[in-house]
């Protein structure tokens, strides 16, 4: 698959489906090869059957975690998009939907189906920079995606 992998969370296999998250391209760019995300779908023999491509361009994934049928995503410039995807139908995966707060995850681990908790960096924008303002943990709710929510966070 195209891209470059985070690390081993951002491989997955879900009933005899393989799904790996990818960032293409370079994040300091801003013509056609600015840097977009993916995710791939593979079947037993390996061969492609679903894919979401091209979403978040400038930002690169810095948290993966699939957890049945949903992956959820974060990416980074300056701020964090919480993606949600839907993977129930590994022919055609789906976005539902995101949440953007300041800072970043880059380690989210499931806390039950309706709760992922994110590890990672509080951001202040500061003159057009983000400059990294301690350690954060956040609580996302996530069991109805149009309304994800950051519900708790904790700076250190």
């Amino acid at each position: 698959m195209p891209g470059q992998i985070l690390n081993q969370f951002s491989m997955d296999e879900d009933e005899k489906h393989f799904r790996i998250a990818t960032t293409t391209g370079e994040m300091w760019r801003s013509d056609e090869f600015t840097s977009k995300n993916n995710v791939y779908i593979l079947d037993e023999q390996i061969k492609r059957v679903g894919k979401l491509e091209g979403f978040a361009p400038g930002e690169r994934i810095y948290a993966m975690g699939f957890v049945g049928a949903k992956g959820y995503m974060v990416t980074f410039r300056e701020t964090d998009p919480f993606f949600v995807l839907d993977l129930k139908e590994p022919k055609e995966p789906k976005m539902l939907g995101y949440l953007k707060i300041p800072g970043y995850s880059d380690y989210l681990h499931p806390y039950d189906e309706n709760h992922i908790i994110g590890f990672g960096k509080e951001v202040m924008e500061v003159k057009g920079a983000a400059l990294q303002a301690g350690m954060k943990i956040a609580v996302f709710d996530v069991p109805d995606v149009s309304k994800s929510v950051e519900k708790f966070k904790l700076l250190i």
